[in-house]
């Protein structure tokens, strides 16, 4: 339509796509309909295909028969350890080189094969509200499972919420022109955690 591609969603469904590609450009790990993954490894300077995986990501497989050592220009270092000095051609099993691992000299691979994803600390308020400004307004952004509660140390204090989208906006204004106020203000959560903090109002 008008020169451009597009996705009929109706009535079709894809086969594969390709999700990875090697420097070359070949597809190294696609996912079909059923979202399985299948996955290959190009070795020999990404120009020949040394491993393949079906029902694997990439980052879950890999392979290494450590006999493309010598294509020191290969920009692809995946699941490589050691290096053409820990070769030895006097044991192989059905190519030409080994590893070999001396007594002193270890050879170690190291590889994360899982992505790392932060953990959720329940604790942390700093993602549930802003503090401060003009107003000195406090904008409760998740307020689901939030309860805010806030004590008057001192001063002629006026409080006003408004509720907005994803959460409500607390305004503590001071009344007074001769006098400054301050509150005390505690969020807590249903996991039983809180945090409290201090809200400075000054003159008008």
């Amino acid at each position: 339509m008008n020169g451009q591609w597009n996705i009929n969603q109706q009535n079709w469904t894809y086969t594969a796509e390709v999700t990875e590609f090697n420097p070359s450009g070949d597809a190294i790990e696609t996912v079909d309909a059923l979202n399985r993954y299948s996955s290959v490894q190009h070795g020999y300077n990404q120009t020949l295909q040394v491993a393949a995986a079906q029902n694997s990501m990439r980052k879950e497989m890999g392979f290494n028969g450590f006999e493309d050592y010598m294509f020191n220009s290969c920009p692809d270092e995946y699941f490589r350890f050691g290096t053409m000095d820990d070769l030895t051609d006097e044991e192989s099993h059905t190519g030409r080189y080994s590893i070999k691992v001396n007594k002193n000299k270890p050879v170690i691979f190291q590889k994360q094969i899982a992505e790392v994803c932060d953990v959720d600390d329940p604790c942390d308020f700093t993602k549930y509200f802003e503090k401060g400004g003009a107003n000195n307004g406090i904008y409760v952004m998740d307020s689901e499972g939030i309860s805010m509660t806030y004590d008057v140390i001192y001063g002629d204090v006026e409080v006003g919420m408004t509720e907005v989208p994803g959460g409500i906006y607390v305004v503590f204004v001071n009344n007074s022109s001769t006098h400054p106020g301050r509150l005390q203000v505690t969020l807590s959560n249903e996991e039983g955690c809180s945090s409290t903090f201090i809200v400075e109002l000054l003159l008008l």
